[in-house]
Formats: C-alpha cells, sequence, structure tokens
C-alpha cells in the first residue's frame, strides 16, 4: 500500500503521521527540530523513504490579503493582477493568490494574495529535507484547506437553504499552533488569524472568546458593507473541557454549534482517523486534507527544481533499468515498444533492485545519481552519452515549457522516450520525444476565460518550439456549462 507522511507545522511544534491506505500507521510530535529531535526525525523518514509528504503550515507568518483591481476584461486583469503580485510580494516566498469574487454594482475584481516567508519553523524543516530521501509534493496553508472541510461540515449537520450560513467563522484548538479562526464567505476564505491557547486557561474565557468574536464581526462589517451579525453562523471545534465551557456563550442573533474533534470526524465520515483521545483538530484537518480535494499548492524556485529534478532523475532511472533488463535477455526496444526478456531476467532485476539504494543517493544535490552505481549496472558508454543527451534535450524543452504554461495552469508533468534506439548502435538516428501535461484552471467560473487561456497557451506553445514538431489534445465539445470551475488537462507532444 502507498504511504504518505503529513507534517502539521506550527510555532508550538510539528505532528508527524503516517498513512498506509486508510489507516494511520504513527503519529509523532516534534516540538522543535534540535540536536535531541533530528536524528529521531532522519530514522523515521529513513525507515519509509517511498513515502510522499505533504507540509501543511499552520503557523502564524502568513499573510492573507485582499486586492481589489478595476473593472476591466479579465484579460487585461490576467496581466494587472500579476504585475502587481509580483512586486509586492518577494520571489522567495512562499506565495499565491485566487479570485475570491467581482462586485456586482461597481464590476471591480477582488482578489486574495497569500504568502509566507520562507522563515523558523520552516525554514530548518526544509533545510533537513535536504537531507532525507523522501519527496515533498508541497506546502499547503492550513487556513486556506480548511475551508474545504468547513464546506462539507455544514453540509452534512444540514445547513442548507435557508440555514445555509452567508457567513462561517470556524474556531479550531491546534496542537501545533494555537485557537486557529477563520472567516468564510461562499466557501472562500476571507481572513485567518491566532488566538492564543492561553486564553483556554485564563479567567472568563467564553466572555473573551465572545469578545473576540464581535470584533472579528466589527472587522467583517467594514470588509463588506452586506454583513450583518445574524447571518454569522460560528463553528467551534475543541476538546471536550474546552466545549463545555464553551455551552452557555451566545450572542444575539449568532447561530452556535459547539463541537469536539471526533464529533466533528463523525459528522464528516472520517471516524477511522479520529478518535475520542485527539483533544486537538491537527489530525482532523490533515485527514479531510488528504481525503478531500486540495485547494492551492505553495512552493518556491528550490522546491519545484527538485521536484522537476524528481521526475526528470525518476524517468532517467526507469530508462536505465529498461536497457539493463533488455541488455540481458539480448533484445529490447525502448519508448513505446515491447520489452522482451526471457533468460536471465530476473536475475538482472535482482542485481538492479540491490543497486536501487545506491542509486538514489542524493550526491550535490537531491535525487542525484552517482556515476559509480550507474557503471556497476551497465558499461557501455554510448548508451550512456545517448541517455544523458536525451535528459539534457528533455531539460532545455522543459525549461521552456515552464516559460510557456507560466501562470495559466496548476501543474504539470514531464515524461521523455527515445525512438530509434539500438543498443548496438545507440547513436544511430536516435529521437527524444517529450511528453507534457499541463492542467489548465479557471477558478473565475467564466467558460470564456477557459478558452481565451487554451489559445494563449497554444499560442505560445507554436512561438516557443516553431523549429520542433508539436501537437497537443484538444477542448472536448462536451463541456459542462454549469460548473463552477472549470479544469482541463492538455497533453503535449513535442519530436
Amino acid at each position: 500500500m502507498s504511504k504518505i507522511i503529513t507534517i502539521n507545522l506550527g510555532n508550538r511544534g510539528a505532528i508527524i503521521t503516517l498513512q498506509q491506505g486508510n489507516t494511520i500507521k504513527n503519529k509523532i510530535f516534534i516540538n522543535k527540530l534540535a540536536e535531541n529531535t533530528v536524528d529521531k526525525v532522519k530514522k523515521f523518514f529513513d525507515k519509509h523513504k517511498k513515502a510522499e509528504v505533504y507540509i501543511l503550515l499552520d503557523t502564524v507568518a502568513q499573510n492573507y490579503n485582499h486586492k481589489t483591481f478595476p473593472a476591466v476584461n479579465r484579460f487585461d486583469l490576467f496581466s494587472i493582477v500579476k504585475r502587481k503580485f509580483e512586486y509586492e510580494i518577494p520571489k522567495e516566498d512562499l506565495k499565491g493568490k485566487f479570485l475570491i469574487d467581482r462586485d456586482k454594482l461597481s464590476k471591480k475584481w477582488n482578489y486574495m494574495f497569500i504568502s509566507s516567508p520562507i522563515a523558523s519553523p520552516l525554514k530548518e524543516w526544509l533545510e533537513l529535507f535536504d537531507k532525507l530521501p523522501n519527496r515533498l509534493r508541497g506546502i499547503y496553508m492550513v487556513p486556506l484547506e480548511m475551508c474545504k472541510m468547513a464546506k462539507k461540515l455544514t453540509k452534512n449537520i444540514k445547513l442548507t437553504g435557508d440555514l445555509k450560513p452567508k457567513w462561517l467563522l470556524l474556531i479550531t484548538q491546534n496542537k501545533v499552533s494555537d485557537l486557529r479562526q477563520i472567516a468564510i464567505r461562499n466557501n472562500i476564505l476571507i481572513f485567518t488569524r491566532l488566538l492564543s491557547q492561553d486564553l483556554i486557561t485564563s479567567t472568563g474565557f467564553a466572555d473573551k472568546l465572545k469578545g473576540d468574536i464581535l470584533r472579528t464581526g466589527e472587522y467583517l462589517k467594514r470588509f463588506s458593507s452586506s454583513f450583518n451579525m445574524k447571518d454569522l453562523t460560528v463553528i467551534t471545534i475543541t476538546e471536550k473541557d474546552v466545549k463545555n465551557k464553551l455551552l452557555d456563550m451566545e450572542i444575539q442573533d449568532v447561530k452556535f454549534i459547539k463541537l469536539t474533534p471526533s464529533e466533528t470526524a463523525k459528522k464528516i465520515n472520517l471516524s477511522k482517523f479520529v478518535n475520542l483521545k485527539d483533544r486537538f483538530s491537527d489530525i482532523l484537518i490533515r485527514t479531510a486534507f488528504i481525503r478531500g480535494q486540495k485547494s492551492l499548492k505553495f512552493s518556491n524556485n528550490k522546491i519545484n527544481k527538485l521536484n522537476t529534478l524528481f521526475n526528470v532523475i525518476k524517468v532517467f532511472f526507469n530508462s536505465l533499468l529498461l536497457i539493463a533488463v533488455g541488455i540481458a535477455a539480448s533484445t529490447f526496444y525502448l519508448s513505446g515498444y515491447k520489452i522482451k526478456a526471457e533468460t536471465k531476467r530476473q536475475n538482472m532485476v535482482e542485481d538492479i533492485t540491490n543497486n536501487s539504494q545506491t542509486l538514489r543517493k542524493k550526491k550535490e544535490i537531491k535525487f542525484g545519481l552517482e556515476k559509480e552505481s550507474i557503471d556497476e549496472i551497465i558499461d557501455i558508454g554510448e548508451i550512456s552519452q545517448v541517455i544523458n543527451s536525451a535528459k539534457k534535450d528533455s531539460n532545455t524543452q522543459l525549461q521552456t515549457f515552464e516559460k510557456v504554461q507560466q501562470n495559466l495552469g496548476l501543474t504539470y508533468s514531464l515524461s521523455w522516450t527515445m525512438d530509434n534506439f539500438e543498443y548496438t548502435n545507440p547513436t544511430s538516428n536516435t529521437k527524444t520525444n517529450v511528453h507534457f501535461q499541463l492542467n489548465l484552471l479557471n477558478p473565475g467560473g467564466n467558460i470564456d476565460d477557459l478558452f481565451k487561456k487554451f489559445d494563449v497557451f497554444t499560442g505560445k506553445l507554436k512561438k516557443e518550439f516553431k523549429n520542433e514538431k508539436v501537437s497537443y489534445s484538444k477542448l472536448p465539445s462536451n463541456i459542462d456549462f454549469n460548473k463552477k470551475y472549470y479544469y482541463h488537462l492538455v497533453d503535449v507532444y513535442i519530436k
């Protein structure tokens, strides 16, 4: 079964959770990365090398800034937002943005810019990951990801129709951070803040929390003239003792729902992962994140390059595996042809498996391959040269593709193959084919925007790859025009 490791990371510590299949196998709380804890963390990750890792950032240093842009068309808006975004947020920060809505009267656009500096404790964890064998899939902001959990929760407790909250205030008690508060309107995050856990043990906790909710209401009034306290629903998810302190808390016109993590898990069908012993909401949040649709991945240049390198090296390693198996069988075809290996195949596969750990070791850069290990498997210089040349070509095309797809989609993947490859004469008439995938995304809900993005993307493709043969999948003719968001995975082949 596949393994997933999540790290709930906050200023008060980190919870490392190992999930295998549909079962949580292990949970570790790390107060701080120090000499006495780093070795423990390294041993844990070394034991689960193949597990992919997600970081759920629950720190104080998260910036959520609302931006209003003039009533221009969507195409011009794209350029304006991009320039503003790049100008205001430091290049090295984790950052992302999304469209909130468009004012019906003024026609102005409302955006949210999200960023977080790479500072403690995230800085120390990213430095540690340079020494770990696992792949870091990405970093996600807890407040943003909690919106999906809140949507499912309000649906499952029948807050629909007239009962559906126009404004939702969700307050969770998290072990790695504090009391996390998020305000949501129409399933979109409006703002977030942390309240100190020391507030819980203070005298008159319920009254103090009530006062803070009223102050939040005043802020929401400034944010939107349509806000009214009677439209607000407050959901608290805390340990049982804290819930009992809040039972008598009331605010005129405001609807309250008070739950524990296990009660919440039961309502959103996650009881298998969250039990009565879980005092805090961290495991609830991470499980809802893993089981649901992810909102927005945050990264920086270093993480992007490591993930790109991981994909290329993985393809490179798999190519070497195919070549070695084929040599053992005296005949093989690489890229699109069936491998025929009858004799000595099992022995060769076992030899390669024994060397896989050596191949995966990192030297100067993460996920690098040691040259000595490759030579141990196959001592054919010409084949190595062809492979390296194909890898170099694919890297060049990858850099060009990154330029083409910038700000047009969410994710893409790379794979490359070689045609006409003959191990007896590897340099003869060998061609490299590269396959990219781009997930075009239109979060604005306007189908025309998706078509515009597709046209911009294909136009850039033809311009940047004018010397290569380019083919790509078309937009489907059966698009559901009733959807709120539109996604389309575009396959691109370059020869």
